[in-house]
């Protein structure tokens, strides 16, 4: 009896692990990182009114990496060897802060993507999504 017991509560200690693992990874929770992810896409096709987009096409992600100390962020994408180092960038940590790159003012604010005054959100036809869409919808097709 006492063996079913044990084993009952290891696969649930087990489960326990593997669910806060998964969380840790989905939300990019890592306190001592410099690094912050981000995994956007964009419609293939014309939006029509009301209907929503039915061909998202993902962009390679953009890890930026901060330097809260030096006030520098370094911008490099997945599959892509050059790396860019942004300018004139105000950085409270590595999920706030703004900079210029190549194309204008870029900021992230509290994780999410702004380029100019927009939000990724505010752009028709462009999301902001998490780890585990971006890799669902391009890994496991």
């Amino acid at each position: 009896m006492s063996n079913s017991n044990e084993s009952g509560c290891l696969t649930l200690l087990i489960l326990l692990i593997v669910g806060v693992v998964a969380l840790v990874w989905h939300f990019d929770f890592a306190p001592m990182s410099n690094e912050k992810t981000v995994y956007i896409r964009v419609c293939g096709d014309k939006i029509e009114k009301g209907s929503g987009c039915k061909n998202w096409k993902y962009l390679d992600p953009v890890t930026y990496t901060v330097n809260v100390d030096s006030q520098v962020v370094v911008k490099s994408t997945q599959g892509k060897p050059e790396i860019e180092r942004l300018s004139n960038c105000a950085v409270r940590d590595r999920n706030n802060w703004s900079c210029t790159d190549v194309d204008g003012n870029i900021t992230l604010a509290d994780g999410g993507v702004y380029f100019g005054a927009q939000g990724v959100e505010d752009i028709e036809g462009i999301e902001q999504v998490s780890k585990l869409i971006y890799f669902k919808n391009t890994k496991f097709d």
